[in-house]
């Protein structure tokens, strides 16, 4: 993220495969950076990225055989890992990338006398949060440019180690930091969220009025605006244009109605938060319901949709979740997986958590033991990663 808690990119890692969800160290790096851009050929980064940065380590030979120009230099950002010897041979490759349009980041730096010819040719230096301390920050700003250098902080995990890098002129940030709540009571609606907060109510009374429905979205030109996308979009091919907000109302039906109401209410809910708080939320949402389906819960798949909606929602308004989700209209299930941490939809939680930072044996146990395999679950995360940025 920038200094905006901005989206700028995403780290894209390898892991050896769908069944052991673990990096093994015995992999030859060459083919992990392999492995991961092979999947960018037959699928293209900016479909993964929702058309951000996307961060790939590439290795000492992998940067002398020049793959990096099989991909598009407005998504690809290059990462020199600190394991690659700064060589001649280095040293003019990545001159050539450079000059071919590429951004090079120089990975997990640390200030030696043998990276210095390296740094005039980086455009990021990532630099891990340990290491952000006076003596070092001093050796590095001595030797560079901040007007032509960027600063990445790696691994900020709260807002201290965030405002100690900010002090020293980071401008891009990598960690959970933005996830974490803060805290400050209970959550004080302006009036313009308690509109949100109506429009759900409206939406999940037993017997729906999509005449009311249509009068609270016809007094909102940005939600009209949406709505109208929403239903003429590829994604549900209507015949003919839908111009009319009580016919495109109608026309979503209940069902799509409650899971688009929720997420409008959602993101103006995090207006003043980090956009990608919105988009994992949204993701969740799109994840515990394709597991539902897998276990055989279509009938509650709109429950689960809600419980990962709002899996964030204590991040997005710095509010305990319980005293939250007691003003929200939702169903005693999603508080029962979210504040109580029951059933299968807090094992659910779980798993998303896992699956977000990584963390692949964990994953790969919770799949297990909930009778799934990896590769579904690898699969409903990636769909609904790219069912995300039909969203954006």
């Amino acid at each position: 993220m920038d200094r905006r808690s901005v989206i700028a990119g995403y780290e894209l890692l390898y892991r050896k495969d769908a069944e052991s969800q673990s990096f093994d160290p015995s992999v030859d790096a060459n083919h992990a950076t392999a492995s991961v851009l092979d999947g960018f050929l037959s699928t293209g980064i900016a479909k993964l990225t929702g058309n951000k940065k996307g961060f790939v380590n590439l290795t000492e030979q992998l940067l002398l055989d020049g793959i990096a120009t099989l991909f598009d230099n407005r998504y690809l950002v290059i990462e020199v890992l600190e394991s690659v010897p700064p060589s001649d041979a280095v040293l003019a490759a990545v001159r050539r990338l450079r000059e071919k349009g590429y951004m090079v980041a120089l990975d997990d730096f640390v200030f030696e006398e043998k990276f210095l010819p390296l740094l005039p040719l980086a455009n990021i230096i990532k630099i891990e949060t340990k290491s952000i301390v006076r003596d070092h920050m001093h050796s590095v700003l001595r030797h560079i440019d901040l007007a032509k250098v960027r600063l990445l902080a790696e691994k900020v995990e709260n807002q201290e180690q965030l405002q100690r890098a900010l002090s020293f002129g980071f401008s891009l940030f990598q960690g959970y930091y933005f996830s974490r709540p803060v805290t400050i009571g209970k959550p004080v609606m302006n009036p313009s969220k308690l509109n949100y907060i109506q429009m759900m109510a409206l939406v999940f009374e037993p017997v729906v009025d999509f005449f009311a429905v249509s009068r609270v979205v016809r007094r909102d030109l940005a939600l009209s605006f949406r709505i109208l996308r929403l239903v003429n979009s590829p994604y549900f091919g209507v015949c003919s244009k839908i111009s009319d907000i009580h016919q495109a109302v109608t026309f979503l039906g209940e069902r799509e109605l409650k899971k688009w109401v929720s997420l409008v209410a959602l993101s103006g809910l995090g207006g003043d938060k980090p956009d990608e708080l919105v988009t994992m939320s949204i993701v969740r949402a799109s994840v515990f319901e394709g597991l539902a389906m897998h276990l055989g819960k279509r009938v509650e798949r709109e429950t689960y949709f809600l419980m990962g909606l709002f899996s964030m929602i204590d991040s997005i308004m710095d509010s305990p979740m319980e005293d939250i989700l007691r003003q929200l209209p939702l169903p005693e299930e999603v508080a029962d997986a979210l504040v109580r941490k029951n059933g299968l939809g807090h094992r659910f939680v779980e798993l998303v958590e896992a699956n977000e930072k990584g963390e692949w044996e964990k994953v790969r146990k919770i799949s297990v033991a909930l009778g799934l395999s990896p590769e579904v679950v690898a699969d409903v995360f990636y769909q609904s990663v790219e069912w995300s940025g039909t969203l954006r």
